[in-house]
């Protein structure tokens, strides 16, 4: 790099290197609200985009460019820069703006880069010609009052945003070296893009834009995405909007018009309550009169505008089902009051000034904003970092106010909703008893139909004694659940069902099955464990238990505990067999049962016609079973596997078809995934 033409050009801050360093690290919480403050300076300057590009590959060292295509700055404008404190609202106006379009006022946001680096440039470009500034900032404890200086230089160090900064002809680009950034983890990076959208409100007359490239290795190619709000409109529950809100603003709502949200039952088993959106509309407007220093009667109109929401639930899985950009994590909390000002982020959060300890008060989010706050007639009562404002004055006051009765009636509008949720539980509770007692009398005319040698009557008799028990204060089971009891050495096997079933539409949680996931018996090495799931699973829920025997079956002790105990308690009534052959088979599970499958013919697993339906059938059971919990919980039912009518031989090859053109192709798709791929092998090791 050429030297520093510092006998040229060097112009001093106004302040010394103490004060600036106590100013720099003070005014900002975090690396975040200083980038916010540095955007802010780029619209200031009459820009219309600002990059922000951060090279994290080396996070202690990392780098971060900030260019915009405002202004530029003259040799005048740069003795400004160096002014710390000062109303940059009475200095001149970049063409196009306004007073009331400055969203600084302390002249203190350059202090952002001070933040965040001591090794920074300035590149300012005007009408196509560039100057490059260096920031000296030297600590010197013999001398606290020797002032950081800018000197111009011949040229900056190599930017890696020249593409794009090249396309612009009037601007500035700060580079800010060395900056540490290894605090900030993964999460708290993908958060920069909400923190700095959620850090403006540009209204609909701007076509303002912040462009944003994060590179994490050093391969990595710079790629500019546009800044956008994520606001998950789609889980409130209620929604209250304003007159003058931008047309963008009021276009997106309208999407949301009887938008219908799920909110889960306060018993999770009841699954969730539909609602339908509710939005309205308001218009806050009136107007601020004080005593002017000449004791003379002053005014300002003023309008409240934005929108405030109440969600419909926080448990983040359903409100992603209600809208996808609803997040929230250590480093981004939906749930806020934020306040603007001048389009800026003024206070993140003016729930706690609120004070509202009601319940439902932390379901609150919404964007509000309020230029009486920093109005250039009317005294500064913003903090020094401009991330807060004081409570105490009067126009808080009237914000407070006007915000109370609004929060007061969303809340009570969801408290209603959740007595309604819990009215319509209760109902659907109520509903599911009724239920499950039909289908306990169903089942016990069914069993008692089955024992032999007992007259008519008798099974009459005690079939009306047993239902007649269950109409009173004894609660029939309504948690269907199908037992699927295997060896681990014979997985491929249960694996076909299991899989099977979960395409056909049966959830995971509807199948006891020791092997989902890649688990094995090892994963319940006591039997005091696999004890008490089967207690749980047998005897509190309406299991219907699957016996899928192989050649592992009899050798595995789990596998007996699991017959021993669904022997007893079922009495050879409830239970299905499905078998490779009928050698698998425990004795007592074949008394008076049906073998509904024997796949192992000669030396082979098949899946001919009649093992085909077999398999139908079995399949048919399980999500029969499955369908008559639903039917106890209004839940929708899971189609069954249609039985075949398969063509005798001469018909076949009169139809020039296969046989498995028959058959149903997501049966085949899984017979070929979970047996046929793994039979040979199988067969191999246990029968040759």
């Amino acid at each position: 790099m050429s030297p520093a033409l510092e006998d040229v050009n060097k112009k001093e801050f106004s302040f010394g290197w103490l004060a600036m360093k106590l100013l720099g690290k003070g005014l900002y919480s975090n690396a975040w609200s200083a980038l916010s403050e540095l955007i802010a300076n780029g619209f200031d300057a009459g820009a219309s985009s600002v990059h922000v590009f951060i090279d994290l590959s080396n996070k202690p060292r990392s780098r971060i460019e900030i260019f915009d295509d405002g202004s530029g700055m003259s040799e005048d404008q740069l003795e400004i820069y160096t002014k710390v404190g000062f109303n940059k609202r009475n200095e001149p106006f970049p063409a196009g703006m306004e007073a009331s379009d400055i969203m600084g006022r302390k002249g203190i946001g350059k202090l952002g880069a001070l933040f965040l680096s001591n090794d920074y440039y300035i590149v300012t470009k005007i009408d196509g010609i560039t100057t490059s500034w260096q920031m000296t900032y030297i600590e010197n404890p013999e001398n606290e009052d020797e002032k950081p200086y800018i000197n111009e230089v011949d040229e900056c160090p190599p930017i890696q945003c020249s593409e794009e900064w090249n396309k612009i002809n009037s601007g500035t680009l700060l580079i800010l070296k060395n900056v540490d950034l290894s605090g900030y983890g993964d999460k708290a990076i993908d958060s920069l893009n909400t923190k700095v959208a959620n850090a403006f409100s540009i209204g609909e007359k701007d076509s303002r834009k912040i462009l944003l490239s994060i590179k994490s290795y050093p391969e990595q190619p710079i790629a500019f995405e546009e800044v956008q709000k994520k606001i998950a409109f789609g889980n409130f529950a209620f929604l209250t909007t304003f007159e003058g809100n931008p047309r963008n603003l009021q276009t997106e709502l309208k999407k949301y018009e009887d938008h219908e949200v799920k909110i889960p039952f306060p018993d999770k088993t009841q699954g969730n309550f539909n609602h339908s959106l509710k939005i309205e509309q308001i218009s806050i407007r009136d107007s601020y009169s004080w005593i002017d220093e000449n004791k003379k009667q002053q005014s300002l109109p003023y309008l409240l505008y934005g929108w405030i929401g109440i969600h419909s639930t926080l448990v983040q899985k359903i409100a992603q089902e209600n809208d996808s950009r609803y997040l929230k994590n250590t480093y981004h909390n939906p749930i806020q009051l934020r306040l603007y000002v001048r389009n800026k982020l003024a206070i993140e959060n003016l729930l706690p000034m609120i004070q509202n300890n009601q319940t439902y008060a932390n379901y609150i989010e919404g964007e509000v904003h309020f230029d009486l706050l920093d109005n250039d007639k009317l005294p500064d009562i913003a903090t020094s970092n401009r991330q807060s404002m004081d409570e105490s004055d009067e126009r808080m006051e009237i914000l407070k106010n006007l915000l109370r009765p609004l929060l007061n009636k969303l809340i009570k509008q969801r408290v209603e909703l959740a007595n309604s949720i819990k009215e319509e539980q209760k109902k659907r509770k109520d509903k599911i008893k009724d239920n499950a007692k039909q289908a306990f009398a169903q089942e016990v005319e069914k069993d008692i139909s089955n024992i032999p040698n007992m007259e008519e009557s008798l099974r009459s008799n005690l079939a009306a004694t047993i239902i007649n028990k269950v109409k009173g204060d004894v609660v029939a089971k309504d948690e269907y659940l199908i037992f699927l009891s295997h060896a681990s050495d014979d997985v491929f096997f249960s694996d076909f069902f299991y899989y099977l079933l979960l395409k056909k539409g049966v959830n995971s949680n509807e199948i006891f099955y020791t092997s989902r996931d890649g688990k094995t018996e090892e994963d319940y090495k006591r039997l005091t464990i696999l004890q008490k799931q089967i207690k749980e699973n047998i005897v509190k829920t309406n299991t219907l238990i699957v016996f899928l025997t192989g050649k592992n079956f009899l050798k595995s002790q789990y596998c007996m505990f699991e017959g021993g105990a669904g022997w007893a308690t079922r009495a050879t009534l409830g239970y299905e067999i499905g078998a490779l052959e009928y050698e698998d088979i425990p004795a007592y599970l074949m008394e008076g049962e049906e073998i509904r499958t024997l796949f192992y013919k000669s030396n082979d697993i098949i899946l001919d016609p009649t093992r085909y339906n077999a398999g139908v059938s079995l399949l048919n059971t399980m999500i029969d079973h499955i369908n008559t919990g639903r039917n106890i919980s209004g839940k929708s039912n899971i189609n069954k596997f249609d039985l075949i009518e398969f063509p005798d031989k001469a018909e076949l090859i009169r139809s020039g078809k296969e046989i498995t053109d028959y058959m149903d192709p997501l049966i085949l798709e899984y017979w070929e995934a979970y047996i046929s791929s793994e039979k040979d092998n199988y067969i191999a090791k246990h029968y040759l």
